[in-house]
C-alpha cells in the first residue's frame, strides 16, 4: 500500500528505520556497516520500498550501498524505492540547507533523495551552543532543495502542531510528512488529527517503544513483549506482538518505520497486511496510551484564579492530570486575597489506576493532599474501574476492594465525599451492595453525542449525582476525532438555538447538560472561554429546544471505554 503526499507524490506504506540507537542516554552505538548493508538488502527482497535515514545516523552510505547493490542485480530500479533522509541540527541556517542535502547525497551515491525532513526543530551547533535560527527561515531553505530537484518532498521531524502551523503560515509549500514517535506508550491523537487535517502523511519512529525488556528504560511504562492481552490479540491472528503493534500503528493512519540488521525481524514486521485488528482490539491497545500533556503551571494557576473572580467554586482535578499542584495554588492565593475561605470551594481529585489495593488508597489520598496543599478535598473518585500498574499490567484488585479503601479515606476526614468515575449502573451496583456506603457522586462522559439517558436515570433513583467531563464532546472541529458524529459549533440548529437566548453554542450545550441534571466541567485557560462558560443561568431552553438537541445523542464516546478490556470485572454492563 501506498500513500498520496499533499505534493501529489506517492509513499510507500512501511518502512525500514535505519538508526543503530544508543549506547547510553549521549553516545550513539557505531555502525555495522555490513550489517547496514545486508539489512537493506534483506529488506527490499522482503518487499520494503521505503528507506529512513539520517545525516546523524551514520547510516547514509551503507542504505546507499545496499541500494545500488539491488539495482545492480536488476532486483529493483531507484525509482522503486522512496529514500528518505534528515537535515541535522547545526545546519538551520537557510543557507546550509542545500549544502547539507548535497553532503547526505554524496554519502547516499545518489541524485535525489525522495524526502527530505529538518530533523528536530531546534538548532544547535557542533560545540553545544544553541542556533537562534528560527525554523521557518530554515524551512525556506528546505523549499529551496526541493526547488533545485535535489529531493521531491519536504517535511519535518519533531515537530509539533503548533510549529507546523508557523511553518504553513510562513510558506507557500507545506510538510508533506511529519515524523514523529508513535508507539503503543505515546499514541499522539491530537497531533495525528492535526496532521490529518492538515493532509500532512505521519512516519512513526521507534514503533516498538518500550515492549521489549532489554530496550526499556528504567521506569518506562507497559506493556512489555509477554503481556497477557498482546499475546491473546496476536494468538488470534496467528501472528508475534511486534506485528500486532505494528499493524495497530498502520490502522492509526502511520506509516511505521521498524529498524532491523535480522533477517527474519525484518521479514516479519512487513508481514502484517494479511489480517485486520477488530474495533473491540484496537480500543483495547488504545489504552497503553499513556502519555501525559505537560501541563503549563501558570497558566493552570491563572485558570484557577479567573474561575474564583467569575463565580465557579468546583474544581475538578486528578493525580494523572499532573494539576493538583496548581490548582491547591490557585485555590490558596484567593484565599490569601480574602476573595474566598476554604469553606467556600469545592475540590475533587481522584485515585489512579495504580492504588486499587485497598491499602493504597489513603497514601494515594495523601500524596495528592501534599500536592493540592490542603489538609481535606471534598470528593475523591475512583478514576477508574480497572486497575493498572506502571509496568501496564493489569491489577485484578475487585474495585468493592478499593471502594473499602475510599470509605477508610472519608472515615479519617482525608475527604468528606467519595465516588466513582467511568463506572456503569452494574458496578455502581455492586458497590451499593457490598458496602454500607454508596457513591455520592459518578463521574462520567456526558455531552451531546453521549447523553446517557439511561445511567442518568440509575443516578437519580439511586441519588447519585452526576458530573459530566468532555462536555463539549466532537463540537470543535479542532477536537474531534476522524470520523467523529455531528453537530459541530457551526450547526445551523444550535446556532439558531443559541441567536434565539444570545448566547454562544456552547452555552446552550452547558446549559441542555445542566437540565439533563448534570454537573458540567468543562475545562480552558482562556480568561474569556472561563466567564462564558458559567453565564448559563440567567435563561431556559423550551422543551421543544431540549427535544431537539436530544436528537444529537448517538452514543458515541470521544474518549476511551475501559468496557472493552479483557480484565473488565463484568461483561454485563450498561453504557458507561
Amino acid at each position: 500500500p501506498t500513500y498520496q503526499l499533499n505534493d501529489g507524490r506517492s509513499m510507500p506504506s512501511f518502512g525500514l528505520g535505519t538508526w543503530f540507537g544508543f549506547i547510553n542516554l549521549t553516545t550513539l552505538k557505531p555502525v555495522d556497516e555490513e550489517a547496514s548493508v545486508r539489512a537493506v538488502g534483506w529488506a527490499i527482497d522482503a518487499g520494503y520500498r521505503l528507506f529512513d535515514t539520517a545525516y546523524i545516523y551514520g547510516t547514509e552510505k551503507t542504505v546507499g550501498r545496499g541500494i545500488k547493490q539491488k539495482i545492480r542485480e536488476g532486483v529493483i530500479k531507484r525509482e522503486d524505492v522512496f529514500i528518505s533522509t534528515k537535515l541535522w541540527s547545526y545546519s538551520h541556517a537557510r543557507s546550509a540547507v542545500v549544502p547539507a542535502l548535497r553532503k547526505s547525497l554524496e554519502a547516499l551515491d545518489l541524485e535525489y533523495v525522495d524526502l527530505f525532513l529538518i530533523q528536530t526543530p531546534i538548532g544547535q551547533f557542533t560545540n553545544g551552543t544553541y542556533d537562534l535560527t528560527d525554523y521557518t527561515e530554515t524551512w525556506q531553505g528546505m523549499v529551496e532543495a526541493r526547488r533545485q530537484g535535489l529531493t521531491r518532498s519536504i517535511g519535518v521531524s519533531n515537530f509539533n502542531a503548533h510549529m507546523m502551523d508557523r511553518i504553513i503560515k510562513s510558506s507557500c509549500v507545506k510538510p508533506a510528512v511529519a515524523q514523529i514517535e508513535v508507539n503503543l506508550n505515546i499514541q499522539q491523537p491530537s497531533l495525528l488529527r492535526y496532521c490529518c487535517g492538515h493532509d500532512i502523511t505521519v512516519m512513526g519512529y521507534t514503533p516498538f517503544g518500550s515492549v521489549f525488556p532489554d530496550n526499556a528504560l528504567p521506569g518506562a511504562p507497559g506493556p512489555r513483549v509477554d503481556d497477557p492481552l498482546l499475546r491473546q490479540i496476536a494468538a488470534k491472528h496467528n501472528k508475534t506482538v511486534p506485528q500486532i503493534i505494528l499493524r495497530y500503528l498502520f490502522d492509526l493512519g502511520v506509516i511505521p518505520i521498524p529498524k532491523s540488521i535480522t533477517k527474519s525481524r525484518i521479514e516479519e514486521n512487513i508481514d502484517i497486511f494479511d489480517f485486520d485488528l477488530s474495533s473491540e482490539e484496537r480500543k483495547a491497545l488504545e489504552v497503553y496510551d499513556t502519555i501525559i500533556n505537560p501541563v503549563d503551571e501558570e497558566a493552570s494557576e491563572r485558570a484557577v484564579g479567573w474561575a474564583i473572580d467569575a463565580g465557579y467554586r468546583l474544581f475538578d482535578t486528578a493525580y494523572i492530570y499532573g494539576t493538583e499542584k496548581t490548582v491547591g495554588r490557585g485555590v490558596k492565593r484567593k484565599i490569601s486575597e480574602g476573595v474566598i475561605k476554604r469553606e467556600d470551594v469545592f475540590i475533587s481529585t481522584k485515585l489512579w489506576s495504580d492504588s486499587h489495593a485497598r491499602e493504597a488508597v489513603v497514601p494515594a489520598l495523601r500524596k495528592s493532599l501534599e500536592a493540592l496543599g490542603l489538609d481535606y478535598v471534598d470528593l475523591f473518585l475512583i478514576h477508574f474501574p480497572i486497575g493498572q500498574f506502571a509496568n501496564g499490567t493489569f491489577d485484578l484488585t475487585d474495585y468493592t476492594e478499593t471502594w473499602e479503601g475510599m470509605v477508610e479515606a472519608r472515615r479519617r476526614g482525608l475527604t468528606r465525599s467519595i465516588g466513582v468515575s467511568n463506572f456503569n449502573a452494574h458496578m455502581m451496583d455492586r458497590l451499593i451492595k457490598s458496602s454500607c456506603i454508596k457513591p455520592a457522586v459518578a463521574q462520567i462522559e456526558v455531552n451531546l453525542n453521549i447523553q446517557q439517558p439511561s445511567l442518568l436515570r440509575y443516578c437519580c433513583e439511586k441519588d447519585i449525582t452526576v458530573m459530566g467531563y468532555t462536555p463539549f464532546g466532537s463540537v470543535f472541529p479542532d477536537r474531534a476525532l476522524p470520523g467523529a458524529p455531528g453537530p459541530r459549533v457551526d450547526d445551523p440548529l444550535l446556532r439558531q438555538i443559541a441567536a434565539t437566548h444570545n448566547k454562544t453554542v456552547p452555552q446552550i450545550i452547558l446549559r441542555y447538560l445542566i437540565d439533563l441534571g448534570v454537573i458540567p466541567i468543562p475545562k480552558s485557560i482562556t480568561k474569556s472561554r472561563i466567564e462564558e462558560n458559567i453565564d448559563i443561568f440567567d435563561f431556559g431552553l423550551s422543551p421543544k429546544e431540549r427535544i431537539a438537541l436530544g436528537g444529537f445523542d448517538v452514543n458515541y464516546r470521544s474518549g476511551k471505554s475501559w468496557s472493552d478490556s479483557p480484565y473488565y470485572v463484568t461483561r454485563e454492563f450498561t453504557t458507561v
